[in-house]
């Protein structure tokens, strides 16, 4: 064995917080994996972990760290650091985008 912790391996600086992306990685688990041991649907979760969520509910921050092998208040700190990232992203833009007409 290695004898080295799967955190160590993902690209992040040592002072930037884990996302709940990082957890699940460390974890070797998917999306879907995570969310079914935690009792929640996968699309649920990957806003959970996308930081799409202002909140997460008590509930579901426990059942997630059963499923990562962290305490509630890690998810919590993991959520925190997913959702600054998600508000730190430029904004999308929905609809098609339009070429000034004359311009083909």
């Amino acid at each position: 064995a290695l004898h080295i912790s799967p955190l160590d391996l993902l690209d992040r600086d040592a002072d930037q917080a884990l996302t709940l992306q990082d957890l699940r990685a460390a974890a070797g688990l998917s999306q879907e994996s995570t969310a079914e041991s935690a009792g929640l649907q996968r699309a649920t979760y990957a806003k959970i972990e996308r930081g799409e969520t202002v909140t997460i509910a008590e509930d579901n921050a426990a059942a997630i760290g059963r499923a990562l092998g962290v305490n509630a208040d890690e998810v919590r700190a993991a959520h925190a650091a997913s959702r600054a990232v998600h508000l730190d992203r430029p904004a999308k833009r929905v609809g098609r985008s339009r070429r000034p007409r004359g311009e083909d």
